[in-house]
């Protein structure tokens, strides 16, 4: 009896082991993981720009540094020297140049007299416009001294830390002398390293768990970024002799997969948790269930209130907002309505000469932004944070965070992009639970639309004009086009090469469009704006002709619904959905 229990006994550790093996092996299998990984981060090498001896550091190796924080100064006085000789070979130039107009002034009528000889004026002449481009010279290499000079005072770049500082004051440094580097604390990643049997089942998006060697395997949260595209391997690879690929011998039964890096995103990361390059870490793909899982996906907020908070903004960047903003700049009339939308336009200290304030905030400072917008101003208003649409010169953007101001770019990527355009602002404005109420009701009011559609058989063809002689309508890609396919319609600029096309009379005509949506302003009423648009397509000899046009099926939107995307959109759809609506049952009818 005790020998049938030892081996019933040994029979059930067996079948456990076998499953608890099995499982791991499953586990294994659906979720890869690796401990071959790295954190990562952008380093900016700090190195000189001019020559001289430094007179002031004013950091030390290892330091955190905001951006703009003096780093270090390379002693001035050769270059302020030489600022003052390029200021005065220009006064000089100018007036050299100066007397020798007052010469040809005066000489011009005695030419005409034929007092002198005409090659005795053009001399003169010549030596006029000489000294007049010795002044183009001179104001150059003023400007060029003016900038040597102010390169003797180095700024840093981005906020972040010092590191590897290799010079202290009394070094004599030299033009591209690498001197420190500076981590960027808004770039740190994870490089971890999976087989390529691995990489059918990892996919940008994924969840991810980082353990990180030496902080106790305290796990925390990343998202899969991307995914390599090519690693360099020595096989295959020319010898510089005779040019052919040189292979390394192999085992043929040994065969050993290659692993490419996957790029990581690292979330929520614990307080006590520092990330530093170089670091070990590994990670495993998608281990956890959803629900304990604080995703980071689509427009919900992370909820995050603390500061500072770093965030990735429309255009892909990384953003600090180092404390909560109280006084916020708004250059795009998009990003203004947001705004007041959820309940923060008290917080603006200006805005575009575009943007739509109510009454009790029209006294704030208004802004041009075309072609540029005035960066001393707004770096003079001292503002916690820009915001601005993708519609702004990302020279221009770079422009401002190169004064050191913290801009935060909106996408306006059609209707979804929008609702993350709302989270985004509601996050960095610590107003998450707002602007999360205003997206569920602009996606109640999209899920309407989209079901009013779902049955309908015909799919008509609409060109969405800003303005009735059809100039520039929506194109690909953009929010209008957006409009148009989820009120259940085709857009007949959809094969345009721009989201704002301006196409031509022929283009428009041979599409033939079954429903023409124009944006008019309404000071009259719509009715009023709809007459008036009407008159002006039906008195075009090119438009009278447009199946729309001799059907009636031309309709009027306010333009501040359509031209600035924002929280607005959802009546926008409404508005476009209503008008291709009436021109389908108005087809049917007829």
């Amino acid at each position: 009896m005790k020998g049938l229990l030892k081996v019933v006994l040994t029979l059930l550790a067996v079948v456990a082991a076998g499953a608890l093996a099995w499982r791991f092996y499953q586990l294994y299998e659906s979720h890869p993981w690796t401990r071959d990984g790295q954190v990562r981060a952008y380093v900016v090498g700090i190195a000189a720009r001019v020559d001289g001896p430094i007179v002031n550091v004013y950091v030390r190796d290892n330091q955190w540094v905001d951006e703009g924080t003096p780093l270090f100064e390379i002693d001035p006085t050769d270059y302020e020297k030489a600022v003052r000789r390029a200021e005065a070979a220009l006064e000089k130039s100018k007036t050299v140049a100066a007397n020798l107009k007052l010469e040809v002034d005066r000489r011009r009528d005695l030419v005409s007299q034929k007092l002198i000889s005409l090659e005795t004026f053009q001399d003169f002449e010549a030596r006029y416009l000489e000294a007049v481009a010795d002044i183009a010279v001179d104001e150059a290499q003023l400007e060029l001294a003016r900038l040597n000079l102010s390169y003797t005072r180095v700024n840093a770049p981005v906020s972040g830390y010092i590191t590897n500082l290799e010079v202290t004051t009394g070094s004599y440094v030299t033009t591209g002398q690498p001197l420190m580097a500076l981590v960027d604390a808004s770039s740190f990643w994870i490089s971890a390293y999976f087989r390529e049997t691995d990489l059918q089942t990892i996919k940008p998006g994924d969840r991810v768990r980082i353990v990180m060697m030496g902080d106790f395997f305290e796990p925390f949260h990343g998202e899969v970024e991307s995914i390599s595209w090519g690693i360099y391997r020595e096989d295959g690879a020319s010898n510089s002799t005779t040019q052919l690929p040189v292979v390394q011998p192999t085992v043929d039964w040994v065969r050993l997969a290659q692993r490419f890096p996957v790029r990581i995103k690292p979330l929520n990361l614990p307080e006590d948790i520092k990330l530093r390059v170089g670091q070990t870490v590994s990670v495993m793909i998608d281990p956890i269930a959803e629900s304990d899982f604080e995703s980071k996906k689509g427009y919900q907020s992370a909820g995050t209130t603390s500061y500072p908070k770093q965030l990735k903004d429309g255009r892909g960047a990384e953003v600090v907002i180092k404390k909560k903003p109280e006084r916020v700049i708004s250059l795009a009339p998009s990003t203004t309505q947001w705004m007041r939308c959820i309940g923060l336009e008290s917080k603006l200290i200006g805005a575009t000469k575009f943007c739509e304030l109510s009454d009790a905030h029209q006294d704030i400072v208004r802004y041009d932004t075309y072609p540029a917008p005035n960066f001393e101003v707004v770096v003079g208003a001292n503002a916690d944070l820009i915001i601005t649409a993708d519609i702004m010169d990302p020279q221009h953007v770079a422009k401002l965070r190169a004064f050191g101001q913290t801009v935060l770019v909106l996408n306006n990527d059609g209707f979804e992009g929008i609702l993350l355009d709302g989270a985004l602002l509601g996050e960095a404005m610590d107003h998450a639970a707002e602007a999360q109420s205003i997206i569920a009701d602009l996606e109640d009011e999209r899920a309407a639309v989209v079901g009013a559609v779902a049955g309908r058989n015909t799919k008509p063809s609409v060109l969405l004009a800003l303005s009735p002689t059809l100039e520039y309508v929506a194109g690909p890609r953009s929010y209008g086009d957006n409009l148009i396919q989820l009120a259940g319609a085709k857009n007949v600029a959809e094969g345009a090469l721009s989201m704002w096309p301006q196409l031509s009379r022929e283009a428009i005509i041979q599409a033939n469009p079954d429903c023409i949506i124009v944006t008019q302003a309404m000071p009259e009423g719509e009715a009023k704006a709809l007459a008036d648009v009407t008159a002006i397509l039906e008195t075009d000899p090119f438009w009278q002709n447009l199946q729309a046009v001799k059907n009636g099926h031309i309709y009027v939107v306010d333009p501040q619904l359509l031209n600035v995307p924002g929280p607005q959109i959802g009546q926008a759809l409404k508005a476009v959905h209503a008008a291709i609506s009436e021109s389908v049952q108005s087809a049917a009818v007829e």
